[in-house]
C-alpha cells in the first residue's frame, strides 16, 4: 500500500516501487495498480516479500494493512519494549545501588569508623552513569554488531545521535528540573566544586570532540584511532575526578582539623 510517483509520469514501473518501498524485486509474479495510486504485489509462497529492519514486518500481510491498524500494532509492540527496559533497567540499577552502598569498617589511629568501599565520585561516574545510561548504550551496540560487515547508509540507523540525545537530556533537563524544584527562598550549593569542574568541562568536551571527529578530522566518518582515543577519554575523566575529589576531602580535613 502507497502512493508512488513515477518518473516522467505515467504508470510506476516495478523497480520503482521496489526503491519507494525497499522491496524485494525476485519472486514478483504480478503488479495491481489500483485507484488512488495504491499499488498490491503478488509474490510467489516461497518468497519474502519485504526485507525489513529488526523485526518488523511481523508476517507477510502486515503491509496490506491499513495505516491505522499498523500504528496500533507497532503502539503496542513500542510500549511492551519501554516495559521491558523498564523492567531490566529497574533490576541493573537496584543490584548497582547494592554494590555501591557496601560499606566496610576501617581502624584509623585505633578508632574504628565505617567508610564506603566505592568511592562516591567513581561510583557515579562509572557504575551509576551506566545503570542511567544503559538503554540507548545497549541500543547503539546492538545496531553496532547488527550492522557489521554492512555498507553503511547515510541518514539510516541510530549512530550518535542516541548517546547524544541522552546526554543532552541530562545535561539540560535534568539539571533545569532541579533547579526549578527548589523552593523559594532556599539556596543549594555545590559542594564539592573541583569534581564539578572536572565533569563539567568534560560534558561540554565531549561535544566537541564528536564535532573534531566527524566534521574536521575525519569528516563523516569515525576511525580506529579516534574511536581509541574516545574510549581513553572515560578512565582520564574518572581518574582526574577522584583525584580532584581526594583533594578536596584532604583540604576539608586540613581545614576541619585546623579550626578544632
Amino acid at each position: 500500500e502507497g502512493a508512488v510517483e513515477p518518473r516522467g509520469g505515467g504508470t510506476p514501473r516495478l523497480e520503482q516501487v521496489m526503491d519507494y518501498w525497499g522491496r524485494n524485486e525476485e519472486g514478483v509474479t504480478d503488479m495491481y495498480t489500483m485507484a488512488g495510486g495504491v499499488i498490491y504485489l503478488q509474490y510467489r509462497e516461497d518468497v519474502s516479500a519485504c526485507r525489513g529492519d529488526y523485526f518488523f514486518p511481523l508476517f507477510h500481510a502486515e503491509t496490506m494493512l491499513s495505516r491505522g491498524a499498523r500504528s496500533v500494532l507497532y503502539l503496542l509492540a513500542l510500549v511492551y519494549a519501554f516495559i521491558g527496559v523498564s523492567i531490566i533497567a529497574d533490576i541493573f540499577m537496584s543490584s548497582i545501588e547494592v554494590i555501591t552502598s557496601t560499606k566496610k569498617d576501617v581502624v584509623i589511629d585505633g578508632e574504628t569508623i565505617t567508610v564506603h568501599v566505592w568511592n562516591d565520585t567513581v561510583a557515579n561516574l562509572t557504575l551509576m552513569a551506566l545503570g542511567s545510561s544503559a538503554p540507548e548504550i545497549l541500543l547503539a551496540v546492538v545496531e553496532a554488531l547488527w550492522q557489521l560487515g554492512q555498507e553503511p547508509e547515510p541518514g539510516k540507523g541510530l549512530g550518535p545521535g542516541t548517546i547524544v540525545g541522552s546526554a543532552a537530556f541530562n545535561l539540560l533537563f535534568i539539571i533545569g528540573v532541579c533547579i526549578a524544584v527548589i523552593p523559594n527562598g532556599e539556596v543549594r550549593r555545590i559542594e564539592q566544586m573541583p569534581v564539578f569542574l572536572v565533569t563539567a568541562f568534560f560534558s561540554i568536551f565531549a561535544y566537541v570532540w564528536m564535532l573534531i571527529c566527524l566534521v574536521y578530522w575525519t569528516p563523516d566518518e569515525i576511525t580506529l584511532e579516534e574511536a581509541i582515543l574516545t574510549f581513553l577519554f572515560f578512565p582520564l575523566l574518572v581518574i582526574v575526578a577522584f583525584f580532584a575529589d581526594v583533594k578536596f576531602r584532604k583540604g576539608e580535613a586540613d581545614g576541619t582539623a585546623a579550626g578544632a
